[in-house]
Formats: structure tokens, sequence, C-alpha cells
């Protein structure tokens, strides 16, 4: 398994407040069962904290309806209760909240548009997200959290050095946790771990707050767990526990961990608890790998189950799915409907994972000499991804290019040896089929 998770926190709902509510909200959420998207803020709501925000923010415009920026904070905090609580219909809700917000002041509101670029990402619209974020620094060109908007969704749409300039640009407005987290992501995209590593320990020195300090540990953790390094990523999780010990996403590591470390008892009861607090489709589909990979298949096809109906409910208020969908059929269910989503998704995200998501789609219908030209473009820029690596030496193998394929697949193995609970082990296999003797 790789990284993980959405998070995000509390609202409040008049004036200058909105403008930090902004810098607050304008995470992405994840988007692959394995790969999914690094959120790029400090902070991180449970779900009590967003709706108290949002309850805070109800009653003042029940008091005063005319208050633009109000609307606009309410947007935010119903893309935020979204968030904390897994539930998708909060997104048609924010549209609403944010459009009453430009309705009441079109000019100057960017605080509007910056809470339609972060719902935009939320329903994985990013080049909406773009648009928005852009419109918003027409009218504030200072704006850091605009900046990070933009970063982000650059990031997605595949325009890597361009989302490292706005990331730059962020952090020169407003050194801090958020640029430097952003920072990390664009380092690890190009294979700096060590630049990747010194970022979120950065993030770490800057955190004001315990959620900030979770945040960092959480990433500090995912580094070192991506690298192959499990006892050092349960070490950054645990501490994170330490300082906040209901961010879920630190709960999820830790299994991730444990499980690498085949502490898989414990492992199977932090996912437990995480997915009947915090259902994200990603940690239900990380459990429910682990629990097919421990012979337990009823239970995961249980997990599996909860994951298409989160699908339909998604899908239903305005989110496009795209390599949560197509990675899941591709190991799942229906390679087909897997090439189709995966196309879809390389519309709309154009994004390293989308193309690896894409080539796994394409070998699993039996199209491998294109599922390799995507695979290729998956790595081209330098990540150290085993899952992407993996993906890479199967394709090659059943193309017959044994070197190939056992290079690709000793990389996998040499970045993570526990990269994931199902693969893995083929790997270990696929490793010694390739192996060419002199």
């Amino acid at each position: 398994m790789s990284t993980s998770q959405t998070r995000s926190r509390a609202l409040v709902a008049t004036g200058a407040s909105c403008l930090a509510v902004a810098a607050v909200a304008l995470a992405i959420p994840p988007s692959s069962a394995r790969v999914p998207v690094r959120p790029t803020t400090s902070v991180s709501p449970t779900p009590a904290a967003a709706d108290s925000g949002l309850t805070r923010t109800q009653q003042h415009l029940r008091q005063v309806p005319g208050d633009w920026q109000a609307w606009a904070g309410l947007g935010l905090a119903y893309v935020e209760q979204a968030k904390a609580t897994v539930d998708p219909t909060y997104y048609p809700k924010a549209q609403a909240a944010l459009l009453r917000s430009l309705s009441l002041q079109r000019s100057g509101n960017f605080v509007a548009m910056a809470g339609q670029a972060a719902l935009a990402a939320a329903r994985h619209d990013f080049r909406g997200a773009l648009t928005w974020a852009r419109r918003g620094l027409a009218i504030d060109p200072q704006s850091a959290v605009l900046y990070g908007a933009r970063a982000d969704a650059l990031t997605q749409l595949g325009r890597y050095s361009a989302a490292a300039a706005a990331a730059r640009k962020m952090e020169l407005l407003r050194p801090g946790a958020d640029a430097e987290a952003r920072l990390s992501y664009a380092a690890e995209l190009r294979g700096d771990v060590p630049a990747a590593r010194t970022f979120m320990r950065l993030a770490l020195a800057h955190a004001v707050d315990p959620a900030g300090t979770a945040f960092a540990r959480y990433y500090l953790g995912e580094l070192a767990l991506t690298a192959g390094h499990p006892q050092a990523a349960l070490r950054q999780y645990d501490a994170g526990l330490a300082a906040d010990s209901g961010y879920a996403a630190l709960r999820e590591g830790r299994a991730k961990a444990e499980a690498a470390l085949g502490r898989t008892s414990a492992a199977r009861r932090d996912f437990a608890v995480v997915v009947a607090e915090v259902p994200q489709p990603t940690y239900v589909l990380e459990y429910g790998r682990l629990l097919q990979s421990l012979g337990r298949t009823r239970a995961a096809r249980q997990q599996y189950d909860v994951f298409r109906a989160e699908e339909k409910l998604f899908v239903a208020n305005g989110v496009t799915l795209d390599t949560d969908q197509t990675l899941f059929e591709a190991d799942h269910g229906a390679p087909a409907t897997a090439v189709a989503a995966g196309s879809a998704a390389l519309r709309t995200r154009p994004f390293l994972e989308s193309y690896d998501a894409y080539a796994w789609a394409l070998h699993r219908a039996g199209r491998d000499r294109a599922a390799l030209v995507a695979a290729d473009r998956a790595l081209q820029t330098g990540m150290r991804s085993a899952l992407f690596h993996f993906h890479r030496g199967v394709i090659e193998s059943v193309l017959g290019q044994r070197r190939a394929a056992h290079r690709d697949v000793a990389a996998a193995l040499r970045i993570n040896p526990q990269f994931d609970p199902l693969a893995a082990p083929v790997a270990r296999r696929l490793l010694e089929a390739t192996a060419v003797t002199r």
C-alpha cells in the first residue's frame, strides 16, 4: 500500500475569519485506492469540530442573511463536513452556499472563489479548481491560499513544474506548514525523497497545534513506510496519535505499518476502528485487501461492497471517480469497466497515478503494449513508487521483456518490500521467475 488521506478543520463564519477558513479548506481528497492524492493542509477536522463551525455559521446567517462572507464560510464549512464525515451529500449544499455568496457579492469575493476551488477539487474537477483559483488571484494576486489551490490543481493536471512554482510562491507569501507540505509533495513526485522528508520536518517544526503536529507526523510516517521502513513509520504514527488521538489517518497509517511488520491482528483492529469512524473509500479498500491477503474472503467482500456503495453515493453528488474506481475494477471487478474508467480519468486528471491505474487496467484487459506506454508515463518524473514499478514489471513480463521485468520488480521490492499485501507476494514470485541465469 502507498500513501493516504484527507483531513481539514474547523470553521468560523464571518469577516476576516473567512479568510482563515479558506486557508484551511484547500486540501485535495484521496483519489486512488492505493496511491491516493497527498492532501496539503496541516489541519484536520473531526466530524464534531467541523459540525461545530457549521452550526455557528448557520446561526449567524439566520440573524444576518445578507452576509456574503458568511455564506462563503458556510460553503467552506460544508466542504469540510463532507470530508470529516465522508458524506458527499454536503457538496451540493456547499455549491448552493457559495453561489449565494457570489450572488450577493461578485466583485472582489475571492473567499467564495477559494471555496469554489476547494469544492471543485473535492469533486475531482481539477480544471474547475484551477479556473476558480485563477479568478481569485486576479482579484488578490498576493493570496497564499489561492496559490496553494493553484498548486494543488496543477499537480493533479500533470503540470508539475508549474505546480512547484505555485508552491514556492505560496511559501514566499506565507511560509509555514501548508506551503512546506506542497513543496514536500513536489519533491516526492520528482523522486527526491530526502528533500520531501526535509520539508515535512520543517512542517513539523512549524506546527502550531496538535492537528498540525499530527499532519506532519502522518506524512513523515508515509514517507518512511513507502521507502520500506515500517518501524520508523510506526514511530511517527504513534507520535502523531500522542499529539492528536482523533486523527484518523494516523490510525490508518499505523495499521499499514503493523501489516508490513507482520502484526496482522493489530493491523486488523486498527483498520476496523478507522473504517467504523471514518469510512473513507481508501481505508475501506486497504482493509479489504488486507483481509483478502489473510484468506478472510467473506470479510474482504463486505468491504468491497461498502466501497461500491460509496462509489454510487459519490457519483450521485457530483464527485468524479478516477483511479479509485479504475484500480478496484482492474483488481476486483471487470477489466473493460476499468479501462473505461481509466480512460475517463486521464481526460479529467492526467496525473501520474492516473497513468499507472490506466496501465494496470489495460494489462488486465489483455492490452499490454498500450499498457506499457501508460506505465512509462506513470514513471516519467522519477517518482519512487513500488506499485508503479510492480505494475510495469508485470506488463513487461507478459510482453516477454524478461530483463526489464526483473529490473522493475526488483526496484519495487527494493523501494518497499511490503508495498501491498496482495501484490508484494506476487512481486517476489515474479522476481524469481524473471531471474536471468548466465
